[in-house]
């Protein structure tokens, strides 16, 4: 059964609503159809540095812990990065992050689904 955790940065700083919001979406996922990793994109916004913010909750759906690391990613056709996740996420465990694209395009299209490239 997957579970919700929370790297511990983010444990302690969230805001409660903000904890609510990702319990609810994690809870309304079914996982029946999950394997490997995968992501469920919550939201994206800008910051002051107009670097594009992708918060999603990544999802290891396999029997093992998994480490994300040097991790090319994509979301949609209109952004890509490289990431490392300073946690290793627990077997069947989902956690929220929020992935920092400086390279995206101008037009967003927010049901982009985002990947990883490969197995670097």
């Amino acid at each position: 059964m997957q579970q919700l955790m929370f790297e511990e940065k983010w444990d302690k700083t969230i805001a409660e609503v903000d904890r609510t919001r990702v319990k609810s979406q994690f809870e309304n996922l079914s996982f029946e159809d999950h394997s490997g990793i995968s992501f469920t994109v919550l939201n994206y916004a800008f910051n002051h540095r107009h670097h594009l913010l992708v918060t999603a909750l990544v999802h290891n759906c396999t029997d093992q812990p998994v480490t994300i690391k040097n991790q090319s990613m994509t979301w949609g056709t209109q952004a890509t990065g490289t990431f490392t996740l300073p946690i290793e996420i627990d077997a069947h465990h989902s956690m929220p992050w929020t992935f920092i694209f400086t390279d995206y395009a101008s037009d967003i299209d927010q049901d982009a689904a985002l990947k990883m490239i490969g197995n670097n």
